[in-house]
């Protein structure tokens, strides 16, 4: 018999991914620091990071690019869907009662489609990936750098502009520190880079099930619009009717 699991609290949970990303990075540094590397090769290797960054960073905003089409597409059903229902209200028509549903309905089927797809957009916006609670990137992300909350303009009050810009001095110190401390870590610029081309992938893998998704619901949406649209025209051929 398996005794069932108990849920953990939220302290339990912290010390849990705590202990997990000690272990993240510890295999990390085992496996990069076990690599016995010339200098010419280790050089090659820091480059080949570099490159492979670029790369990752170019597929990250393209499929965000492609995320923000859906994005326009959903607005522009929303549009077209408002315009098209609102110029039937002024129409009047002798047409079948089933073939003014089915109109409706394809209407219907074009606002909801882009109504899922500006909520699906939105939710993927707001996710907190789970890579972030084992990553340690310092010199790549502002996250670990830089407060929470930074004051983008500087205020008239003298006390709390002072304030603003000690602020930002104390947050470059400690990002100065920081990237010291790893450029004197054996191949500590290595492994930092190394693990974000890892979490640039995992990133392009996230884009790329949300696209496929985006397209889903688009396909879908468009299919049952063009269903209903052939009903209602099959019923008006079959029925007749006129419109004024």
């Amino acid at each position: 018999m398996f005794k069932k699991k108990k849920n953990l609290d939220a302290d339990s949970f912290e010390k849990a991914i705590k202990a997990i990303k000690e272990k993240a990075q510890k295999n990390k540094a085992w496996i990069i620091d076990s690599v016995e590397l010339t200098p010419e090769e280790q050089k090659y290797f820091q480059d080949r990071l570099y490159q492979m960054i670029q790369y990752a960073v170019g597929r990250h905003d393209w499929y965000d690019e492609q995320r923000n089409r859906f994005l326009q597409i959903g607005l522009t059903l929303l549009a077209v869907a408002s315009a098209a229902a609102a110029a039937l209200t002024q129409v009047r028509t002798d047409f079948c009662i089933l073939a003014k549903v089915c109109v409706w309905l394809s209407l219907l089927s074009l606002f909801v489609t882009g109504i899922k797809l500006l909520l699906k957009y939105n939710r993927d916006v707001e996710k907190n990936h789970p890579y972030r609670k084992i990553a340690d990137i310092k010199s790549w992300y502002f996250v670990y750098n830089i407060p929470k909350k930074m004051t983008d303009n500087l205020s008239r009050n003298i006390k709390i502009a002072q304030e603003q810009v000690e602020n930002v001095e104390a947050s470059m110190k400690e990002f100065v520190n920081r990237v010291v401390t790893t450029a004197k870590e054996p191949r500590g610029f290595i492994k930092e880079d190394l693990e974000q081309v890892f979490i640039l992938q995992l990133l392009q893998r996230y884009k790329f099930q949300q696209v496929k998704k985006l397209s889903a619901i688009l396909t879908w949406g468009i299919l049952i619009t063009v269903i209903f649209v052939v009903i209602a025209i099959i019923l008006i051929l079959i029925f007749g009717g006129n419109y004024q």
